[in-house]
């Protein structure tokens, strides 16, 4: 008997991503909490190192040489590891995410593994995606603003002009979130390109922008759901960051005693 292929409506895709994310629920939630944790350990790590030098850095407080000092390693070892861990988990997910579709058993260990010996290309492709979507509209806009407050500026400074800038520096930055939002829409499947089908970057970006033609309204609608369940998680997940922080704080602010 043959088999007519359509594509999935957006029910029949939720419910089937419903599924699978049951079955595996601590696979994905374990490769996705690895930002997460690093965020957390660096929030414990530093809070701890900061309660502990608390008499230290009680005199100047955070003007203090000695605390500027400790706040710049955290940064500078927290930002690279924090990356790191976010191709992970996003190349990752996408590992996890084919393996089981594909009913292929994987483990949390086995999806980094194969994540591996392509980090760099992920990474390059992560840092050319927020280029393109991000960075090149950002600096068009900006540039078109700064040359609209010039014109501005050597028009006078009247009302009515004033007004007509402001109208137009409202549009541009209108104009540009819509064409970010645009470049999302289009380059949202880019990434499971390039781990999928081992393209390079720039490969992945048309790629993914070729297939994303015709659905980007669900890819929207999807991206919705998916930012009101991430926020809920962040809120919760905040929670024992924000507990670590006001009891180092806490602890700093009492007064010393002998």
């Amino acid at each position: 008997m043959s088999e007519t292929f359509r594509p999935s409506t957006l029910g029949e895709i939720l419910d089937r991503t419903a599924q699978i994310y049951r079955r595996n629920f601590w696979l994905f939630a374990g490769v996705a909490a690895l930002p997460i944790g690093a965020i957390f350990a660096f929030t414990a790590i530093g809070g701890a190192l900061f309660g502990a030098a608390a008499v230290t850095f009680r005199a100047g407080g955070l003007a203090n040489p000695a605390a500027i000092a400790l706040v710049v390693l955290i940064i500078f070892i927290a930002v690279p590891v924090y990356i790191a861990a976010a191709v992970f988990s996003s190349a990752g997910l996408t590992e996890a995410a084919a393996s089981t579709s594909r009913g292929e058993k994987i483990t949390i260990r086995g999806a980094f593994k194969k994540v591996t010996p392509r980090f760099w290309r992920y990474l390059w492709f992560i840092i050319l995606q927020g280029i393109v979507v991000g960075l090149i509209p950002a600096a068009i806009a900006g540039a078109v603003i700064g040359v609209l407050l010039f014109v501005g500026t050597l028009a006078g400074a009247g009302t009515s002009t004033a007004i007509a800038v402001g109208f137009l520096v409202f549009i541009v930055v209108v104009a540009a979130v819509v064409v970010i939002i645009e470049l999302v829409l289009g380059y949202s499947i880019s990434l499971p390109v390039c781990v999928l089908e081992k393209k390079p970057a720039w490969d992945s970006l048309k790629r993914g922008w070729s297939l994303s033609k015709g659905t980007r309204g669900r890819i929207f609608v999807m991206f919705l759901l998916v930012m009101a369940l991430a926020m809920a998680v962040s809120m919760i997940s905040a929670i024992p960051s924000m507990i670590i922080i006001f009891t180092s704080a806490a602890g700093g602010s009492q007064p010393a005693t002998g």
